[in-house]
């Protein structure tokens, strides 16, 4: 089969996958990761997509898990400039332990 004729999709079996070159756009973790240039055949129908070759979907499996790095990384580093550190005790700990100190020192 040439690669410029139709091909049933295994998915949802529209008769219209097209071979070609795209950008892909996938879900992770509430982001949309993009990955350029990807090769393979597209169904118009549900966005299935089979790659041309192992190299092609190895390609494609190291740009997701890249984008996935950085995308785990950049959320790591936005959690630890949002986190204060915590020494000692609350404010509400300290006034009750306070506030206990007082009270045994009066009934001394």
């Amino acid at each position: 089969m040439a690669q410029t004729d139709k091909r049933q999709c295994a998915s949802c079996g529209a008769p219209d996958m097209a071979y070609g070159r795209q950008n892909v756009s996938r879900d992770f973790e509430g982001a949309a990761l993009t990955i350029l240039d990807v090769t393979g055949w597209f169904c118009s129908a549900c966005g299935e997509l089979e790659f041309d070759s192992p190299e092609s979907a190895r390609s494609f499996l190291e740009q997701v898990t890249a984008l996935q790095r950085q995308r785990r990384s950049t959320q790591a580093n936005s959690l630890n400039r949002n986190v204060t550190p915590s020494v000692g005790p609350s404010s509400r700990a300290a006034s009750g332990i306070a506030q206990s100190i007082g009270d045994r020192s009066t009934n001394s």
